[in-house]
């Protein structure tokens, strides 16, 4: 059977493959047979995708590992729990080993929690998905419980899929903490939601959803959530060390025209204390300031343009290291931010700076 019509009759004719020499020319529009279609439709996949992944919350990532500099360690507990599992799923067959159902990062702002789980999506091929407290909450009853359960079925409907809550204490909160404790608010009735979707998901490698979670206050997070099945994986994102430094500014550095006695050495000891994002920030201060020189200069066409050290040394005395106060640096230390001795121990199984 001819699987089209002609054009003139009105009727519906399936689009033909990107390539492939029409027969509008002959008048009528078709395929010789099923295996003909099968093909034209194989095709059209990839210039049409899935309608599951037009959601606002699936993004597409383009960050890669190399954009991130430092924080190996943290890198390859991701890998382990959600790249491992895939690409070597006949050995973890074999040895009945189940991937972490989710994982948590903690740790200071501004330390690549988010940069690193967009990472991980685009290294391991998953779709990633988004969601933050303002995509939960409404002031309609019942549309934040329906949200979760919404990320949570189009997570699966697009699988292999990163499913990543950003700043989860605000999401789903302590049911110890404050006036939260009652079982008919708001915020109880997400977390139920949140845990009995949690509980839903398929602890096997084919599954191929993996929730994920970031916070700047893990002591905030219920923890029915951090036991075995849920997000048992708590990995600590510190500020960076001098080899994180050192592998972050030679990445904005590098990347931008600088004058010759530019050292990245002298600029990881002038950044202690920093993190990844006011490392990157101060780069692009530099730069503001060596645009404005020139500005000043007269030279409109920037031909000779250069970053020098005396940008760089304005730029970092005109920055406020979040981590500079002593108090707030160990604040964000990785047993203070648990603030409780039962979830101490349950961070430090992986931790990375």
């Amino acid at each position: 059977p001819r699987w089209g019509t002609n054009r003139l009759d009105h009727e519906w004719s399936p689009p033909m493959p990107p390539g492939t020499q029409t027969q509008r020319e002959a008048g009528a529009v078709g395929w010789r047979d099923e295996a003909d279609l099968a093909k034209a439709l194989l095709a059209a996949i990839p210039s049409v995708g899935a309608s599951a992944l037009r959601s606002r919350w699936v993004v597409t990532s383009a960050t890669r590992w190399e954009d991130i500099g430092g924080y190996d360690t943290a890198k390859l507990a991701l890998q382990k729990a959600v790249e491992w599992p895939r690409q070597r799923k006949a050995a973890y067959d074999r040895l009945q080993l189940q991937p972490p159902r989710g994982a948590l990062l903690y740790g200071p702002p501004g330390c690549s929690k988010t940069m690193l789980v967009k990472a991980l999506a685009r290294s391991s091929g998953a779709s990633f998905l988004s969601v933050s407290a303002a995509d939960v909450f409404s002031p309609f009853v019942g549309d934040a419980e329906a949200a979760i359960r919404k990320a949570f079925r189009l997570a699966r409907s697009c699988s292999p899929s990163i499913l990543f809550f950003d700043e989860i204490d605000a999401v789903v909160m302590n049911r110890g903490s404050g006036d939260r404790s009652g079982g008919g608010s708001v915020e109880s009735r997400v977390l139920a939601t949140f845990l009995n979707e949690m509980d839903g998901i398929s602890a096997t490698c084919s599954d191929g959803v993996t929730v994920m979670a970031a916070t700047n206050r893990p002591a905030e997070v219920d923890s029915a959530l951090l036991r075995p099945g849920r997000f048992e994986l708590s990995i600590y994102i510190g500020p960076p060390d001098v080899a994180a430094r050192r592998a972050i500014l030679s990445l904005h550095v590098h990347s931008m025209p600088t004058s010759h006695d530019v050292s990245v050495e002298r600029l990881v000891e002038q950044t202690k204390h920093f993190t990844g994002a006011e490392i990157a920030n101060l780069c692009r201060e530099a730069a503001m300031l060596c645009f404005h020189d020139h500005l000043r200069s007269g030279d409109s066409a920037f031909v000779n343009v250069q970053v020098g050290p005396q940008h760089f040394d304005e730029a970092i005395r005109a920055s406020r290291p979040l981590l500079g106060d002593p108090e707030v640096r160990s604040s964000y230390s990785e047993r203070a931010m648990w603030g409780r001795s039962g979830h101490a121990e349950e961070g430090k199984r992986t931790g990375a700076g």
